[in-house]
């Protein structure tokens, strides 16, 4: 009887389509009688039976049936519920973050938090992977973002929020936006500081800021936060998960930095003024004595019989740790 009643429902919508369009319920019938006739709870019973049963289509058609047509009914909370759950079973899945937006927009108290919660994260990470989506259609990745940053927003405090957060960072920085892939990984540490996640978003936020450098003549800025988190995540986490590789970071940002200190000092030393040549070899061989140019800055503050006294060691910090000094 169900199959012949699906079939039934399958012709009604081709050969009515084009009325349907105007007027979606006008050839609906719930029990032998038009949808318009019959009480919201009867509709409901009907889109619960028809969910159960795995009828996710025709139980999203009824259940929307409430929400349009009925959204101050008592049952409305019920039927966003059901119409949302299935176009999220039908993969449908911006219909779906639509409709439990809505929901958790109209109900804040609702009882389905805690699922809208987790059928955010699961979009949220359905958009942000690679590849083809449904039916071949190219995905939005960025849209994952919008979806994540609703379930922070809306249940901040769900045990999703630092997930979604980390999967936020993470996007960023597979589409080489290393400057929100910072921001973001920043906010699990100070948000969510008890958060399993605070130690990779240490050592990803340190990444992203190497990453955003170019080398010892461009903007310091970020090779001084990058410095920054990973001195911090060394000292945090000796046998942490990225210990090794923050290493070879952390080296490798150490001589880019010496290596301005160098740049800067010989500047100075071919214009003839010393104070700054010798300041900026100071520099260098007391903040960063294991890399090359810290060496070198030593033989030639040895060679011209200068000292360390001298030197500007105070302004080799990032504005924000600069601030949190002054502070």
């Amino acid at each position: 009887m169900r199959e012949i009643d699906s079939m039934y429902r399958f012709v009604i919508q081709i050969c009515f389509f084009p009325l349907l369009c105007g007027c979606t319920y006008s050839f609906t019938t719930v029990r032998d009688q038009p949808i318009e006739d019959c009480a919201p709870q009867v509709v409901l019973d009907e889109a619960q039976a028809a969910f159960q049963s795995g009828d996710f289509d025709w139980a999203g058609h009824l259940a929307s049936y409430i929400v349009e047509e009925q959204p101050d009914a008592p049952e409305a909370e019920d039927a966003l519920y059901i119409a949302a759950e299935s176009s999220y079973r039908e993969e449908e899945l911006r219909e779906a973050f639509s409709l439990f937006k809505e929901l958790a927009s109209r109900f804040p108290a609702t009882k389905y938090s805690r699922i809208i919660a987790e059928r955010d994260y699961a979009m949220g990470c359905s958009f942000f992977e690679e590849g083809e989506g449904f039916f071949g259609v190219f995905k939005n990745r960025a849209y994952g973002v919008k979806v994540m940053n609703h379930l922070m927003t809306y249940f901040p405090t769900s045990d999703l929020a630092d997930d979604a957060q980390l999967a936020i960072g993470e996007y960023f920085f597979s589409v080489d936006d290393y400057t929100a892939a910072a921001e973001s990984l920043e906010r699990i540490i100070k948000e969510y500081p008890t958060s399993e996640w605070v130690e990779k978003a240490t050592f990803m936020t340190g990444m992203s800021y190497y990453m955003l450098n170019k080398g010892p003549s461009y903007d310091r800025e970020s090779l001084l936060r990058c410095i920054e988190f990973l001195r911090f995540y060394r000292d945090r986490y000796p046998a942490g998960n990225f210990f090794d590789e923050s290493g070879e970071l952390l080296s490798d940002s150490c001589e880019r930095m010496a290596a301005k200190e160098m740049e800067i000092a010989l500047y100075y030393l071919d214009q003839d003024q010393d104070r700054g040549g010798r300041m900026h070899l100071a520099n260098a061989v007391l903040l960063f004595p294991a890399t090359d140019s810290g060496r070198k800055a030593q033989e030639m503050l040895d060679e011209k019989g200068w000292d360390t006294s001298i030197n500007s060691i105070d302004t080799i910090r990032s504005r924000k740790e600069g601030r949190r000094a002054r502070e």
